[in-house]
């Protein structure tokens, strides 16, 4: 049970990896939306059409967004520690990921999980308190 353990927190950490990746991504696509929103507004705003607070708002805006791609960034940092750590490797050593999110959730089908029946006896912490125990119903 402990070598399954050890897998499942790699894999776990594996993907919080990718998943910080991609809402990073996310995140610099925003921030680049958001600035050609500014753009736009601040254009509308000189010649009338929008209010100076309307700048404001985008530009506070874009302001969090920017912090959250900072947070976005340490995010990816901790998750990379802690997928060296599940490892065994020092926060030191490199390592290249070789997958992305997409090509995971497109090789996963979730129809095999949900047609299978769960049967306890398979199920290793099962096994490993009762496997050994002798018992029958009355």
């Amino acid at each position: 049970q402990v070598e399954q353990d050890v897998k499942t927190a790699i894999a776990n950490a594996y993907f919080l990896v990718l998943i910080s990746e991609e809402n990073k991504k996310l995140m610099t696509e925003t921030v680049s939306t958001m600035e050609k929103l500014l753009s736009d507004t601040e254009a509308m705003f000189k010649q009338g059409f929008m209010e100076d607070t309307d700048v404001d708002r985008i530009n506070l805006v874009i302001l969090d967004l920017k912090t959250a791609l900072l947070n976005a960034d340490n995010q990816i940092q901790n998750a990379l520690y802690l997928l060296k750590f599940n490892l065994g490797l020092n926060v030191t050593d490199q390592i290249n990921l070789t997958d992305n999110l997409e090509t995971i959730l497109i090789s996963v089908n979730p129809e095999i999980a949900l047609n299978e029946d769960f049967k306890l006896r398979n199920h290793i912490s099962h096994c490993h308190y009762f496997c050994s125990i002798s018992w029958r119903p009355t």
